[in-house]
């Protein structure tokens, strides 16, 4: 695969990562919020005392996964 392919590729995973973030956002907290790279953990708004469900998960798994491309390919932050 290509370099060119590589980065398209990665600009996809991202914007996929970004829909799921607010999808599973949403299941939650049950109002629509996109994701903001320039926000930390905080944004997920999930506390120590809550115990995570599948979604709460699932959206800590796509956080993490937005971060560590973002840590990849830092010009993606611009893109959310």
């Amino acid at each position: 695969m290509s370099m060119v392919g590589v980065k398209q590729r990665l600009e996809e995973e991202y914007d996929i990562l970004t829909t799921r973030f607010s999808t599973y956002y949403t299941k939650i907290h049950k109002k629509y919020k996109k994701y903001n790279p320039k926000v930390g953990f905080d944004q997920l708004k999930i506390t120590a005392k809550e115990k995570l469900n599948n979604d709460g998960s699932q959206l800590y798994a796509v956080y993490f996964s937005l971060r560590m491309l973002e840590y990849i390919k830092p010009d993606l932050k611009e893109r959310a």
